[in-house]
């Protein structure tokens, strides 16, 4: 997601000042994420406010979220209500409620393990509640039931991920693309199994990141830009990836693979589908995204390596 035109904290400034007049406010721009430039609004009075901001090539991400807002609303998820937008301005906007809790990622260490079962309790509930959404026509990544981006099958999503990494990994220039080559044999076998995958919605992003906590559970979801049609199982083993970049303890992953009662060749399926995150974080290792510099962590290569090799024993 690269353009030579970047929001600033400005942009964010005059958003806010647009929604909420020209009150006094402070702002504090969110470390996470890769995609959009976040910033908490804390006015003088009343309560905060998140403005989210785009540029051209993220606009449609932007409008996909003022599409699933929408949508979502009748399943009464724990999800921030879009308030105001702007999707025609240089950089798009969205402004959203603010949930007050933790960005899971941030916290997980410190939760104690009875906390981090409860919230992947409350999580595998809310992916339940999503799978009512009605079926697409095709699968992938949708920023409404018609986006052009859905395919004809699930398994040519798989190949997308994978064809990703492996541009990634050959631009960077530091890792080996036969690891790309190695998760594409061990996904042979499943054939039968990817061909009968039926496109289901699910949330793709609520693994460490955009899952809003406390000690009590799951506060909210966060960042929902597009729905995802297929395997279910996949958002599950991208938390499960997401644990081991971290070096966390997995008992999270145990917690929400038994509430969703899996058998053993689901669990093969998640640890697969793990391997195939896996060259994704690898390819991600030299990347800028939405940073001012990027620089290529040796030690992070070697430990992914070492997980893959874990993935595919």
């Amino acid at each position: 997601m690269m353009t030579t035109a970047r929001p600033t904290e400005q942009h964010a400034r005059e958003a806010a000042a647009k929604f909420l007049g020209h009150e006094d406010f402070t702002t504090r721009r969110y470390s996470n994420g890769m995609c959009h430039y976040v910033y908490e609004v804390t006015p003088g009075c009343g309560p905060k406010i998140v403005v989210r901001l785009g540029h051209d090539e993220t606009r449609e991400h932007l409008r996909g979220s003022v599409f699933w807002d929408q949508e979502l609303r009748s399943l009464n998820l724990p999800t921030p209500r879009i308030v105001y937008h702007d999707l025609q301005a240089v950089f798009p906007y969205t402004i959203l409620e603010h949930l007050q809790g933790a960005d899971l990622v941030d916290v997980f260490s410190t939760l104690a393990p009875t906390a981090r079962a409860r919230i992947a309790r409350d999580v595998a509930a809310m992916q339940d509640r999503v799978a009512q959404l009605p079926r697409a026509k095709g699968f992938g990544y949708g920023y409404s039931y018609s986006d052009a981006r859905l395919t004809s099958t699930w398994r040519a999503v798989l190949d997308e991920q994978l064809d990703r990494a492996r541009a990634w990994i050959r631009g960077v220039g530091v890792a080996s693309e036969a690891h790309v080559d190695r998760v594409i044999r061990a996904l042979l076998p499943l054939g039968g199994y990817l061909d009968d995958v039926e496109p289901g919605a699910f949330l793709h992003d609520t693994t460490t990141k955009n899952v809003m906590v406390n000690e009590s559970g799951l506060v909210g979801v966060v960042d929902i830009d597009d729905m995802c049609f297929g395997d279910r199982l996949y958002v599950l083993s991208l938390t499960n990836m997401a644990l081991f970049s971290m070096k966390a303890d997995r008992d999270y992953i145990t917690v929400w693979s038994d509430a969703w009662n899996l058998n053993e060749t689901q669990r093969r399926v998640v640890s697969l589908y793990t391997a195939v995150n896996c060259v994704g974080f690898i390819g991600e290792i030299g990347q800028r995204f939405n940073r001012d510099t990027a620089e290529v962590d040796y030690g992070r290569l070697r430990y992914l390596e070492g997980v893959l090799e874990h993935l595919l024993a």
